[in-house]
């Protein structure tokens, strides 16, 4: 567990010399005062020492986040940590930017969202990734790959949809094992993701 861990812990310290509101990072709570009060996170030893109050033995698992940036302005961004749980061979990370303006940023510099997304899928090595935009509206059924629509998907070369990832994208940036696929705009994506057949 502490390994999986560790590599969220590397995967912040590479963010925050992306964009000022990506550091310092804090523990989270539902009160904002609490929240600011928190003390910085600056090690591994820190980082494992708030998972490690999180951890759920009826669960076999652990879930906790974090948050960067001012508080009081809300212009950061939060990060959620799964490992294990009901899905004991299973982890899950989840990265939300708040700042408009980190926003303007990866909308504006394709470059930029494409190794955002190439810079976790090395560090995490997950079964696949996406960047998305909030708002888009949730269907009512999964998608072929068992995940959310994503401007950016990422995908393993050994991912059963690697064949079908590569054939609607319109545009590719390779990773350690494998790619950041585009599908058109942060607005056109899920145009182009509802094409995508059924059993592929």
């Amino acid at each position: 567990m502490e390994e999986e861990a560790a590599r969220s812990w590397e995967l912040i310290q590479q963010l925050r010399g992306l964009h000022p509101t990506l550091d310092p990072w804090r523990r989270t709570n539902r009160i904002k005062a609490k929240a600011a009060a928190n003390p910085e996170i600056t090690t591994l030893e820190e980082f494992l020492a708030v998972m490690r109050t999180n951890i759920k033995p009826d669960l076999s698992g652990v879930r906790f986040s974090l948050f960067s940036g001012d508080v009081d302005r809300a212009d950061g961004a939060s990060i959620s940590i799964a490992i294990g749980g009901w899905q004991p061979d299973k982890g899950h990370v989840e990265l939300d930017f708040h700042s408009s303006e980190f926003a303007d940023l990866l909308t504006g510099d394709e470059s930029l969202a494409d190794r955002l997304v190439a810079m976790g899928a090395d560090i995490l090595e997950p079964e696949i990734g996406a960047l998305r935009r909030r708002g888009h509206p949730v269907k009512d059924h999964p998608e072929p790959y068992d995940y959310v629509q994503g401007w950016k998907l990422f995908f393993p070369a050994s991912s059963p949809h690697w064949a079908q990832a590569g054939a609607l994208a319109t545009a590719s940036y390779p990773t350690a094992n494998g790619a950041v696929f585009t599908y058109g705009t942060p607005d056109t994506y899920p145009t182009i993701l509802d094409t995508w057949p059924k059993n592929a």
